[in-house]
């Protein structure tokens, strides 16, 4: 055979071989940031879902303030009217009437009232016709049941509850924001709250 043609077969099988598709063995990147070999390309991985993080729609920063100085403190007594404002009361009242009086959710009350407070968004201090004195407009209603309405005597400060006249539609409108608003609470002190008051049913 010629040199030269020997030469040019050469070269040509080279760069046929050259630009030869790779085995199939391909370079990846792991989790870790470490360049790892990966035998087959091709293999599906199964997707590891992510743990859901709870959501708190209503719970502002300054909101949460509130919650978590309640939970640390972890009172049995605050400053809202008897029987509200004492663990050992409510749980009595709510055992009456077949309730389980839980810790959590006479906590979760109270942060409600407080947060419906520093907002100015309370309807304690209001008049059974709905008028709220100048700074308080009465979004967040004391009490969260259909036709029930909390009244306050600002001389004795005495509470007491009334009944008042309302259909489904006016009830949902009107105490909205507060379920939506103490449900998050609730939750959120369920989540988060790990003691247990001495005398307190926690279950």
């Amino acid at each position: 055979m010629n040199s030269k043609l020997l030469l040019a077969a050469i070269v040509g099988g080279f760069f046929l071989l050259s630009g030869k598709k790779s085995s199939g063995k391909s370079t990846v990147t792991d989790t870790t940031g470490d360049v790892t070999d990966s035998e087959d390309t091709e293999t599906e991985t199964e997707d590891v879902p992510a743990k859901e993080t709870p959501t708190y729609k209503t719970l502002t920063s300054s909101r949460k303030k509130i919650v978590n100085s309640y939970i640390n403190m972890s009172p049995m007594k605050t400053n809202e009217p008897l029987p509200f404002g004492d663990y050992i009361m409510w749980a009595s009242d709510k055992q009456k009437l077949g309730i389980p009086p839980l810790y959590q959710d006479w906590l979760a009350n109270q942060i409600y009232w407080q947060i419906s407070k520093v907002e100015g968004k309370t309807d304690l201090y209001s008049d059974i016709m709905g008028v709220n004195p100048t700074g308080f407009d009465g979004t967040l209603p004391y009490v969260l049941q259909q036709g029930k309405k909390a009244l306050i005597d600002p001389e004795t400060k005495g509470l007491q509850i009334v009944d008042i006249t309302e259909s489904k539609e006016q009830s949902n409108k009107r105490l909205g924001k507060g379920i939506a608003l103490w449900t998050d609470i609730n939750k959120f002190v369920k989540a988060n709250y790990k003691g247990c008051n001495q005398g307190a049913y926690c279950g």
